[in-house]
């Protein structure tokens, strides 16, 4: 609702507010009517003070919080705080430091926070990274803040970068050209580390092993190959789970998919055929790393999963015909979550 009001040196404003145009005119009075009468124009709105600089510990993190407490303290409606994270390639964060104090002391002050415009710079030269391992490095502390999120879930709705390709990003022109390339995507649209980082953060379920796989409405039956080593079938085997053509291997491609190879041979994959058709086909075929072999694994709760082929991003993996599977739209029964039993 406002945004960067607070001055990053010391001054002898009012709570060291910037001497901006709106505090010549009305003084810090400007700042409760901002907030006052955009909670009286829409009573349901999430009211949040943006700012950058707070994201550690520090001066002018504590100089947010009495901010707050101030508006409050004039009838004003503050719900939380934009944690701007305009931050460099050699922040790292872990659990317990700085930046989770700091986003704590706003969360013991009934703040929700939002991340709200990370982007992560690393040093540039002639237009090219000085140390070209930044941007492996950017892509751990990228996934370092999305957990920073994960951990704060309960209080955290969001984390939103400043921008997605490197072409349209801010920060070469402000720093004259010395950092740059800080956002997930690069000047060609194409995924950097960073990307893959938070794909695999936020879409891997499960660790790689071997699995039984189960529908959740017959945990008494397990996904199966043909016992015919020449057929490419698959099917639901009632028992135990204890022959290797009943077992996958489930790996993580690193693209948010995963290759599900039966113990048996573990030259095939699980692929799907007409995913698109109004019922298509589960089969096995020699892997060979395309679309219609990579799965998206979904979890549902209690254990259950949502199987899907990524090239059907919209449909599932389903019981068919009793002993039979198919894929299908999505409709939550039972018959379409899976129970992955490690073995």
């Amino acid at each position: 609702m406002v945004n960067e009001a607070i001055d990053d040196q010391t001054n002898q404003n009012p709570l060291n507010l910037r001497n901006c145009f709106w505090f010549r005119k009305l003084g810090p009075d400007f700042m409760k009517y901002a907030f006052i009468f955009a909670h009286e124009a829409d009573p349901n709105l999430k009211l949040y003070y943006n700012e950058y600089g707070i994201e550690r510990i520090g001066l002018k993190a504590n100089r947010t919080v009495e901010l707050i407490k101030w508006l409050r303290s004039q009838g004003a409606t503050v719900h939380g705080v934009g944690l701007q994270y305009h931050v460099q390639v050699g922040n790292s964060m872990t659990p317990g430091d700085e930046y989770y104090q700091s986003a704590q002391q706003f969360i013991d002050n009934n703040l929700d926070i939002m991340v709200t415009e990370l982007d992560i710079s690393v040093a540039m030269k002639n237009g090219q990274p000085v140390n070209p391992n930044d941007i492996i490095q950017q892509g751990v502390i990228y996934r370092q803040h999305l957990q920073f999120v994960f951990h704060f879930a309960a209080r955290c709705p969001a984390m939103l970068t400043w921008g997605f390709t490197d072409k349209y990003s801010w920060i070469p022109s402000a720093s004259h050209n010395t950092e740059g390339d800080a956002l997930p995507l690069d000047v060609s649209y194409k995924p950097k580390p960073a990307y893959w980082q938070l794909q695999e953060e936020l879409a891997r379920s499960l660790v790689d092993g071997v699995y039984c796989l189960s529908p959740q409405s017959q945990s008494d039956q397990y996904l199966g190959t043909s016992q015919n080593p020449t057929s490419a079938s698959v099917q639901l085997y009632q028992g135990q789970c204890n022959q290797a053509n009943e077992k996958w291997n489930v790996t993580w491609l690193g693209d948010g998919t995963y290759r599900l190879s039966p113990l048996s041979n573990t030259t095939l994959a699980l692929y799907t055929s007409n995913a698109n058709a109004t019922v298509g086909q589960v089969q096995v075929s020699s892997w060979s790393n395309n679309y219609d072999q990579e799965w998206v694994l979904t979890l549902q709760g209690n254990n259950g999963y949502r199987v899907g082929p990524r090239n059907a991003w919209s449909r599932v993996m389903t019981v068919y015909e009793t002993t039979n599977v198919a894929i299908v739209d999505y409709s939550r029964s039972g018959n379409q979550n899976w129970i992955l039993r490690s073995v």
